[in-house]
């Protein structure tokens, strides 16, 4: 900032300079030397540089969001260039998640990461196992992980760098989580959560997704679900601030409009809820989301969706 103010007030300098030698050169044009000439030349040049500077610092030519990604850079020294968050669930109720992670340095340097492997139960998970891989650009660097802290619902995973990533430098690693309860698999057990305040929302659904927090460049959040598992029909994706649960509706339409969200058939036994997100905003969670069926599958979708009403209610 303060740079920007004395280039400010540098052209404004400048441009009286100007304007009071073209005023002494209209009056006295004897005095429209050599000498006069190169100064005023100079002066332009100055104040050229001092305007292109000024724009350049105040990102006068770029547009909202790489200016604000520019900021991000130089506020967090690093981004994904690739982050992918693909669960699958098991009707046992057994899940595995898999987040497989690109990740370049931009400023500075980067020692270690960390990941919530589980971020949207809050009921227990059982027999969590975690399987690690990784590899760099750099045949010395050595990438291990640590698991910081497993309690309830939480499971962290911190990912460190030997010696610290370097700018430009990239590794890659991805996090394999083997665990059990971390999905209701039934319309019935969301339902008995939001009464008793152990399901996240009050709305009667599961999803699967990401909090945003630092700036990566392209999202994907996968979740294989059995097919005979039969979700019901609804909005498959959603995206809102933080842990708020209340849609961005401008990011929304975003996601909509460019169709980043797809609804797969697989030939194997699961259906695929897939979002593909360019540049997501950081603060924003991108979410696939579901409404898990009920325990008794002859009860009719519609049927499904009036408990939901009744919920809300």
């Amino acid at each position: 900032m303060k740079k920007v103010f004395f280039y400010t007030i540098l052209i404004l300098f400048l441009i009286i300079t100007l304007t009071t030698l073209s005023g002494i050169v209209g009056i006295i044009p004897q005095i429209n030397d050599k000498y006069l000439d190169k100064l005023f030349y100079s002066l332009i040049i100055s104040l050229v540089s001092a305007v292109i500077f000024l724009f350049k610092k105040t990102d006068f030519f770029t547009d909202n969001k790489t200016a604000i990604r520019k900021r991000e850079y130089k506020a967090f020294g690093y981004e994904y260039l690739d982050y992918t968050l693909e669960d699958t669930l098991y009707l046992d109720g057994t899940s595995i998640s898999v987040a497989d992670v690109k990740i370049k340095c931009i400023v500075g340097e980067v020692k270690s990461q960390s990941h919530l492997v589980s971020t949207y139960c809050d009921h227990s998970i059982e027999d969590v196992e975690i399987i690690f891989s990784a590899n760099s650009n750099d045949s010395i660097r050595k990438i291990n992980y640590e698991m910081e802290k497993s309690e309830k619902n939480i499971v962290s995973v911190k990912v460190n760098f030997s010696p610290s990533l370097k700018k430009g430098e990239i590794a890659e690693y991805k996090i394999t989580t083997k665990s059990k309860g971390l999905y209701k698999l039934y319309f019935e057990d969301v339902v008995d959560g939001i009464k008793d305040g152990t399901h996240f929302c009050n709305i009667p659904m599961e999803c699967h997704g990401l909090i945003t927090k630092t700036p990566i460049s392209n999202l994907v959040v996968k979740m294989n679900l059995p097919r005979k598992y039969q979700i019901t029909d609804c909005e498959y994706f959603d995206v809102f601030p933080g842990t708020s649960y209340e849609r961005s509706e401008s990011e929304y339409n975003y996601i909509k409009e460019n169709d980043s969200f797809k609804f797969i058939n697989n030939s194997n036994d699961y259906v695929s809820l897939v979002l593909n997100v360019s540049r997501p905003v950081v603060g924003m969670t991108y979410v696939v989301k579901w409404t898990p069926p009920k325990k008794n599958n002859n009860v009719p979708q519609h049927a499904v969706k009036n408990i939901a009403q009744e919920v809300l209610i």
